[in-house]
């Protein structure tokens, strides 16, 4: 059961979602677009064109050199996550690597292909995702690049990567307010559209592993 909203959490979660074209209307032939764009493949092969995401609950262990702001941005958005997207496991923190299944690690960009050998070059940011034979997500790696980047930077790597371990893992072309907009930007927040494509992965009626067919059945799309 999600907890109750305080009045802490509401100002957190009016601040991020209060930002320009928080409020616009969304069709749902925009979320359908992005949701398969997103959802059924990934920016770095493995389009296996099924739904993966989490099913028991996340772990987050960070490591590295994280700044105050790094530590305070992730920890706002896991609340935010919790009281949020439903139907998402319950995400906290864990002071024991061990016990995590989402690490964080925050290191100076020539060190990221030494952490991660599938890191792709040139990322300041990436993650990468393991899942078992029923789609269901085990284990993620987010990387954060320190030496290139700016805490504005940062701040937007780490939403943009932590919502791609999360499922949503391919950019969209679409939506420039979006956190997983392809082209570069530095947007400090989820858009409605992020926020709708979340609770749409983790709705009740989507189980790992459906494929884009099955999920059109479901949902009635055209």
């Amino acid at each position: 059961m999600k907890k109750t909203l305080t009045l802490a959490l509401a100002l957190v979660l009016f601040f991020f979602t209060s930002m320009p074209g928080a409020c616009a209307e969304l069709s749902v032939s925009e979320i359908k677009e992005a949701f398969i764009a997103s959802a059924f493949n990934a920016e770095y092969g493995d389009n296996v064109g099924k739904i993966r995401r989490w099913a028991k609950p996340i772990k987050i262990f960070i490591e590295g050199a994280a700044t105050k702001e790094d530590l305070e941005t992730i920890e706002r958005f896991v609340e935010l996550l919790n009281l949020r997207v439903n139907g998402l496991p319950q995400v906290s923190f864990t002071k024991k690597k061990a016990n995590a299944n989402l690490r964080i690690i925050f290191a100076k960009l020539d060190e990221l292909p030494v952490i991660e050998p599938g890191y792709v070059a040139g990322n300041w940011g990436f993650f990468r995702y393991w899942y078992d034979k029923g789609f269901r997500l085990t284990e993620a790696r987010v990387l954060i690049a320190t030496d290139v980047t700016t805490q504005e930077a940062r701040n937007h790597l780490l939403l943009e990567e932590i919502v791609g371990s999360l499922g949503l893992t391919n950019d969209i072309d679409s939506h420039p307010d979006s956190i997983i907009y392809q082209p570069w930007t530095t947007t400090q927040h989820l858009s409605e559209l992020d926020w709708e494509l979340l609770d749409l992965l983790y709705d009740a009626r989507l189980k790992p592993g459906m494929s884009l067919k099955k999920v059109r059945n479901i949902l009635d799309w055209d």
